[in-house]
């Protein structure tokens, strides 16, 4: 459905509020309560949100695809640097993160890679490539982030060694290392980072010096960080000094 320039406007509102009512909708556009009535039944019938009574909210999908685009020519940065440690041949671990994604669309330049990943996009992409083979791991599904977890998530990679784990976080701190709002996560990145052999951080200086409600691992979990140039001087030294690599991009 090609949309109006209303119909996006409506979209990138609800992307920024996650709801929105009729009424609101209405005096904002100068509009009748039914123009928007409608307007909101066009936007849910194409996919791009649901309808409650009184108003609508943005689908998790379209929020994922939001986080996406956002600081998308630095995360490609990250993703490229990243490829340095990719092999033809190897397994490895993608997580279910924004900018691990944009590495998975970099991958096609390698031949039989086996991918494993909670992630749909992530094994989507991948296995677009006949050359490459997914080792899609299960679980309870996660609609906002498209992606598998919980105790089943961690139970199923038991027995599965990587020679890389690429992965994201809510929020590092040197003192608390890798932190997350979201309990379902934990189990399963630490049995991740367990059975690695390399375990690759990839995030945007954002994350760091951020809060969040649970731990995942200590920092020293982690071998690389992948990040751009303006991670804190602090976190730098810090890193550096528990040998923990840092890698810059510009």
């Amino acid at each position: 459905m090609p949309l109006s320039q209303r119909h996006q406007q409506i979209i990138s509102l609800l992307k920024e509020n996650k709801i929105a009512y009729v009424k609101d909708l209405a005096e904002y556009f100068n509009i009748t309560e039914a123009s928007i009535r409608s307007d909101l039944n066009e936007l849910e019938n194409a996919g791009f949100i649901r309808r409650f009574h009184g108003g609508a909210k943005i689908l998790e999908s379209e929020v994922f695809s939001s986080r996406l685009s956002k600081n998308k020519a630095l995360k490609k940065q990250i993703a490229l640097r990243a490829l340095n440690f990719v092999e033809s041949g190897q397994t490895i671990f993608l997580d279910s993160g924004t900018t691990v994604l944009t590495l998975a669309r970099e991958l096609a330049i390698y031949d039989n890679l086996t991918v494993v990943t909670n992630s749909f996009p992530v094994a989507n992409l991948i296995a677009s490539d006949k050359s490459n083979r997914v080792i899609f791991i299960g679980g309870i599904y996660n609609y906002q982030e498209q992606c598998c977890e919980g105790s089943i998530t961690e139970e199923s990679l038991n027995s599965i060694y990587t020679a890389v784990s690429f992965i994201g976080a809510d929020a590092i701190n040197i003192d608390n290392g890798l932190l997350s709002s979201n309990l379902d996560r934990i189990g399963y990145m630490r049995r991740v980072l367990e059975l690695s052999k390399l375990n690759i951080l990839l995030v945007d200086s954002s994350k760091f010096g951020k809060v969040g409600a649970v731990k995942i691992v200590d920092i020293d979990a982690i071998d690389i960080i992948i990040t751009d140039s303006k991670i804190p001087k602090e976190y730098v030294d810090r890193l550096n000094s528990s040998n923990i690599r840092v890698e810059i991009v510009d």
